[in-house]
């Protein structure tokens, strides 16, 4: 029946999660528990007679939408039911996902996923100060991955001069040009007001 549960139903639900942030700060300050589990509308115990082999089928197709490179993704989580007429049987009632890992790969997020990790690992060692920014603004992070090369240089320099009393075509970092500091400006500030005591 077109009400059940299915791949989209569970894809709308990542999805909001995913928007939120809620996947990528996991790697930061972990929020969800593992297994992790969604539930889903399912056949009533009254319509397995009337519907068998639709929730037959139903029950297949949401079998085979959980494997993805040959590798299982996500397991059915039955529960029981008793009918006086079909007697004892077992439903789907929602899905379970043993890792984050498989939850990115399900929705096609592994590699946004493992930027954002290297990026952590990479800036967090040198600034740890900025690790509430990134939980806060993880896609910011995210959006700015082709950047950090070059806001790494920036943020040390005006760690190390926190005053340098110049103007900004004064700036004098390898690489580092006016056109990137103004392109930049926002985030830039978003990045010195968390590195730099508030004075």
């Amino acid at each position: 029946m077109s009400s059940w549960g299915d791949k989209k139903d569970i894809c709308t639900f990542l999805e909001k999660k995913w928007k939120k942030g809620v996947f990528l700060r996991q790697y930061l300050k972990p929020e969800l528990d593992f297994p992790f589990k969604i539930s889903l509308k399912h056949p009533k115990a009254s319509d397995i007679a009337d519907y068998y082999s639709e929730i037959n089928k139903w029950v297949f197709e949401l079998e085979s939408n959980s494997k993805k490179n040959g590798k299982t993704l996500y397991e059915l989580n039955w529960k029981d039911f008793n009918s006086r007429i079909s007697g004892k049987n077992k439903i789907p009632c929602g899905v379970i996902f043993k890792s984050l890992d498989d939850i990115l790969l399900f929705m096609g997020k592994t590699r946004e996923a493992n930027s954002f990790q290297e990026i952590c690992e990479k800036v967090l060692n040198i600034f740890p100060e900025l690790e509430e920014l990134f939980i806060k603004n993880p896609f910011d992070v995210l959006n700015h991955s082709n950047n950090w090369n070059k806001l790494l240089p920036v943020l040390k320099f005006i760690k190390n001069n926190p005053r340098p009393m110049i103007y900004i075509r004064q700036l004098k970092i390898p690489e580092i040009d006016t056109k990137f500091i103004e392109n930049n400006k926002k985030w830039i500030s978003l990045l010195f007001d968390n590195i730099l005591p508030e004075n």
